[in-house]
């Protein structure tokens, strides 16, 4: 791709990589779940939690390609995020304060704390009142979004710069916090806003940057190797990945992955390509709604299966969590956040027109 040059509007690998991450979240949680039910525990398990760093290199490759590099406007970026990011969020998290307020059973470690709500609404981390040392939202996968939201306030402040200027400050500020924190040994919410997982977003950047200008472009058959090697890489060395260094045991495979995927022809076609195309586009959704449906069809699951005391039962459990997670996000994509992407979509579309007009 020429430097310069518009990138295509979407990247197909891309949606394939956020189903994935997304899959890898739920996953983690599903066998989480099977531990608590049925006293089994998957060694390594914690490796699918490492969907949430493939989203934040995703995140910040697409946020060079789509806006930083198309010079778009602060305010327009700023505006198309919040419409991408807080409708359903505030939905999802609307729709736990109502289980708080009223079938508080039905929830373990809810937060009954309304400033922590407050908080959660405007994407400020908040320390959680029943989980010590945890900065989490009562949505409890909303704290990846804290995140999400203060890196698109890196960016809109970013869009202010000269061009040439703009990968300097966002490497300034998303390397230079962890440092000071590092440094500073700071805690509680300054620990979190210093947290080195701010870095894999600049993974991205850089992937984007290299994108964007064509510095970096490998063939399929480069590209596949490099796919496989960032995959051996993360199950070997991700083994070593832990909540404090994942940024390095974790992203660093991931981001060879994510390299070769934007250049790899595609592995699967027909149904399973579309599906996973699907499944990426709904993949907000799917992050969010597994937080309310997985425990109440864990419940019910667990305690179906494990009279059935047969090896198998455990697999189906898990199986069968993922399913139902799916499903409930797809509703949801359908239901919900695609109707709100798609009039967003036609507002900013009638305002050209008017603008131009």
């Amino acid at each position: 791709m020429a430097a310069g040059a518009p990138a295509p509007r979407t990247i197909e690998s891309i949606q394939h990589l956020r189903a994935l991450a997304a899959l890898g979240v739920v996953i983690f949680h599903a066998l989480g779940l099977l531990q608590t039910y049925f006293g089994i525990e998957v060694a390594h398990r914690s490796l699918g939690a490492a969907g949430v760093d493939l989203f934040f290199i995703i995140s910040g490759f697409i946020m060079w390609v789509t806006a930083i590099a198309r010079d778009e406007s602060p305010a327009r970026f700023a505006w198309k995020r919040i419409l991408r990011i807080v409708p359903l969020y505030w939905l999802v998290t609307t729709f736990v304060l109502a289980i708080v307020l009223f079938a508080p059973s039905l929830m373990n470690s809810a937060s009954r704390d309304p400033w922590h709500f407050v908080a959660s609404y405007f994407f400020v981390a908040w320390p959680h009142p029943t989980v010590e040392g945890r900065f989490w939202p009562p949505v409890i996968p909303g704290w990846t979004l804290n995140y999400e939201m203060f890196f698109y306030l890196v960016v809109t402040i970013a869009l202010f710069l000269p061009r040439f200027r703009r990968i300097q400050f966002i490497a300034f500020a998303l390397a230079g916090l962890p440092f000071v924190g590092s440094l500073l040994h700071l805690a509680g919410a300054g620990a979190f806003y210093t947290n080195p997982i701010l870095i894999e977003f600049l993974y991205g950047v850089m992937l984007g940057f290299l994108f964007t200008t064509g510095r970096v472009r490998q063939g399929p058959r480069a590209s596949l190797v490099l796919m496989a090697v960032g995959a051996v890489a993360f199950g070997t060395l991700g083994l070593l990945g832990s909540e404090e260094n994942r940024a390095l045991w974790w992203a660093l495979p991931l981001v060879l992955l994510v390299q070769g995927a934007l250049h790899a022809p595609a592995i699967a076609g027909g149904a399973l390509r579309a599906f996973s195309k699907l499944l990426g586009d709904a993949s907000y959704s799917l992050y969010l709604v597994q937080f309310i449906v997985l425990p109440p069809a864990a419940k019910l699951l667990g305690g179906v299966l494990r009279e059935v005391a047969q090896p198998w039962a455990a697999v189906v459990f898990v199986g069968a969590l993922v399913v139902v997670s799916i499903v409930a996000a797809l509703a949801s994509y359908q239901l919900f956040e695609k109707p709100i992407l798609d009039f967003a979509h036609r507002a900013r579309t009638r305002a050209r027109e008017k603008a131009a007009a």
